[in-house]
């Protein structure tokens, strides 16, 4: 069975069973991996933000990161290990972002993605996510990045 969660106190750990499989995790998806610390900064209590994991059985099978800034929610990460993409797990980590976003002052959720990303872009047009911009050259490999942009739901529950 699959679960998302927030992670709260204690963080995971280099040697952790969770902090090894979040290292890995970042290490097979991301071209310029971040260590633990930097990996888990929106989940420290003195920031405004979120790091939700998702797990299949107990083992970590994705992320997902953001921080309120402003009136908005950014999402830093948002990574599905490869053998479990395609079973609604990025949707799942999407919507919780999204649910933690209504719960802040946030009026809009914003992201970064690959312009040639296609399954992450169909995954954000599903989930409402619009073109907002476009970064030229924003990946060192020289590839644009699109900005994304949805407007938040407001629950009652903002602060």
């Amino acid at each position: 069975m699959t679960s998302v969660a927030a992670l709260t106190a204690p963080l995971p750990t280099d040697v952790s069973p969770d902090g090894v499989a979040l290292l890995a995790l970042e290490r097979a998806t991301q071209d310029r991996p971040l260590g633990l610390v930097a990996l888990l900064a929106e989940a420290a209590p003195d920031v405004d933000g979120v790091v939700l994991v998702a797990r299949d059985e107990d083992a970590v099978v994705g992320m997902a990161s953001a921080r309120l800034l402003g009136s908005e929610a950014h999402v830093i990460r948002l990574a599905v290990e490869g053998a479990h993409r395609r079973r609604g797990l990025g949707r799942a980590l999407l919507d919780g972002l999204v649910a933690w976003a209504s719960r802040t002052d946030a009026r809009a959720l914003v992201l970064e993605v690959r312009a040639g990303n296609d399954p992450a872009l169909a995954l954000y047009a599903v989930a409402g996510l619009v073109v907002d911009g476009r970064r030229p050259r924003y990946y060192p490999d020289g590839e644009d990045a699109l900005l994304l942009r949805c407007p938040i739901p407001v629950d009652g529950g903002g602060r």
